[in-house]
């Protein structure tokens, strides 16, 4: 009795594909039934970089990650795993005040070279160099005229109204034994190697 006479299309024409096809068509079939890819979970850093790329908001992230595992899938962190990521990117002695933001330069420095060594020990792994050299660039910039928001300050004379920022940009990174360029450009390029340095 044959397949189709059962009412088994489907399966009598795997076992067409498998018999009418080349030798070697039914080992690939037999292959890709045993090898069932189960999905990783994705590293904190990773999730982070998703969240930060695409903008999403505390309750999108939870939207998908719920969803996810609705379906049997559980590959994304917890959201305090993200959030724990996401503080390992900024550097331990910020000091922040109603305000102003400020950190010490050198501790920015640290911070940014460490997370860079860290996001790229296995390409590091492999220069066999005596030290290496990274070269910055910093600028600043600054606004005055800004829209005033109705926040209120400890102190009267104090407004959100001027703005001025100074910012630190990691471009390149040098085996000096070797001067080999290894690195790596804008810092939207680091976001996407894994890397958010902020």
């Amino acid at each position: 009795m044959s397949l189709i006479s059962q009412g088994r299309r489907d399966a009598a024409a795997i076992v067409k594909e498998v018999t009418c096809s080349s030798p070697q068509r039914a080992t690939k079939i037999k292959k890709r039934l045993s090898s069932s890819q189960e999905p990783t979970k994705m590293i904190e850093n990773e999730a982070l970089v998703l969240y930060v790329d695409t903008k999403m908001t505390k309750r999108q992230y939870l939207a998908i990650r719920d969803n996810t595992k609705d379906h049997r899938v559980n590959i994304y962190p917890s959201y305090e795993q993200l959030l724990l990521a996401k503080k390992n990117c900024y550097p331990p002695d910020i000091t922040v005040t109603e305000i102003s933001a400020e950190i010490k330069l050198q501790s920015l420095v640290d911070h940014t070279i460490k997370r860079l060594m860290l996001a790229q020990n296995e390409v590091l792994a492999q220069v066999n160099c005596i030290e290496l050299k990274i070269i910055f660039k910093w600028g600043s910039d600054g606004a005055a005229g800004q829209s005033r928001y109705k926040q209120r300050f400890a102190s009267e004379n104090d407004d959100d109204s001027f703005l001025f920022s100074i910012s630190l940009v990691p471009l390149r990174l040098i085996a000096k034994k070797t001067m080999k360029k290894l690195l790596y450009g804008k810092i939207h390029q680091l976001r996407r190697q894994n890397i958010v340095v902020r």
